[in-house]
């Protein structure tokens, strides 16, 4: 069967690349004579003819399955850092008590004294300021410090 060679337009018989089956004559091609000659059998042939542009392919594709090995590499290097900082955060919060407060439950009748107690100390230490938080409306007054007390606890 006659051919046309994709880069010169020649005719030729039987010269297409085993990768990308575009058809080069055997100048275009750079074949030889026995390479044509095994071109041409028509039982199962173990030669492979391949174009420039894909021979040179395939000597990227060594470097190009480098390249991807070394990049998994360092992505795992990445999420194993990841990995161990969420578990470090999670280690970390799991022995830290829990620093919320639950101002209903410090006013209730059972823990009178204990949440008196504990509302004092937070106002003292500044944690939150009964004027202007609504929740704290209902709780014991806030205690008043003497002229020159740095810290005072507020005792029903």
């Amino acid at each position: 069967m006659m051919e046309v060679c994709t880069k010169c337009d020649e005719t030729f018989d039987n010269g297409q690349c085993d990768s990308c089956r575009s058809f080069l004559c055997i100048d275009c091609g750079n074949l030889t004579a026995s390479e044509v000659k095994c071109m041409q059998l028509k039982t199962k042939r173990k030669l492979k003819f391949f174009c420039e542009t894909c021979e040179d392919g395939f000597y990227k594709v060594s470097a190009l399955i480098k390249e991807v090995s070394e990049l998994k590499l360092s992505i795992n290097k990445i999420l194993n850092k990841e990995n161990e900082s969420i578990l470090t955060n999670s280690v970390v919060s799991s022995q830290t008590p829990n620093m919320e407060v639950d101002i209903s439950e410090l006013h209730s009748p059972t823990n009178k004294k204990c949440s008196d107690l504990a509302v004092g100390h937070m106002y003292s230490h500044g944690f939150f300021d009964a004027d202007s938080d609504p929740e704290l409306t209902n709780g014991p007054p806030r205690p008043e410090l003497a002229p020159g007390a740095k810290n005072a606890l507020y005792m029903a």
